[in-house]
């Protein structure tokens, strides 16, 4: 099995970054507002079920 072949596989499932969750989960709501995070996921540097988690609410544009 060609070891690429899983990392390509990976990259289907979309993953919030580590460090930008640990910094949306320090920075919200104290410092950044919703707007904010749902512009985040709109870059895909946080998926919607992150942004749900820290929310609460439901991911729409």
């Amino acid at each position: 099995m060609n070891p690429y072949a899983t990392n390509i596989l990976a990259l289907d499932e979309p993953q919030s970054d580590p460090d930008v969750l640990e910094k949306v989960r320090r920075y919200y709501p104290a410092r950044w507002d919703i707007d904010r995070l749902r512009y985040m996921v709109l870059l895909q540097k946080l998926t919607e079920e992150d942004f749900q988690k820290v929310t609460g609410e439901i991911y729409k544009i």
